[in-house]
């Protein structure tokens, strides 16, 4: 693996990978699932762990249930699937053992990282809407 930069790197090419992260970006979509361009992380994981339909259903199924809840209108659409992913993936942490544990923790890992982040720009986008409503009245 040759890293040329923090965003550019090349390895070697794994087609059946590949094939995963496809299988599970066309299964999003069939299910009506915008897949934005924030979602491309989740999507890789879930192609690296192999995500089949049973598991990728009950992603699809709280990701509509994560959708109807009033939170979620207010702005953090972007953060559903995440937090999808991250439910139902914490019940293959819970069945697992080994290294296949250590993938999926490492996993749930990176997706609170990221929703954190998400969570700290959305704070500072309201603090900074406040502020600048305030000081305009």
């Amino acid at each position: 693996m040759v890293f040329s930069d923090e965003l550019q790197w090349s390895a070697s090419y794994n087609r059946q990978l590949t094939e995963s992260v496809l299988y599970v970006r066309d299964y999003l979509k069939s299910a009506g699932i915008k897949v934005k361009i924030s979602y491309y992380m989740v999507i890789g994981l879930l192609g690296a762990i192999g995500a089949k339909d049973e598991l990728l259903q009950q992603i699809v199924d709280v990701y509509y249930d994560l959708e109807q809840m009033k939170l979620f209108n207010w702005g953090y659409k972007e953060m559903i699937l995440p937090i999808a992913v991250q439910l139902e993936t914490k019940h293959l942490i819970e069945a697992q053992t080994g290294t296949t544990m250590t993938v999926l923790t490492s996993i749930e890992s990176i997706l609170q990282a990221q929703q954190a982040a998400m969570i700290s720009t959305a704070v500072i986008v309201s603090s900074s809407t406040a502020a600048n409503s305030a000081g305009g009245s």
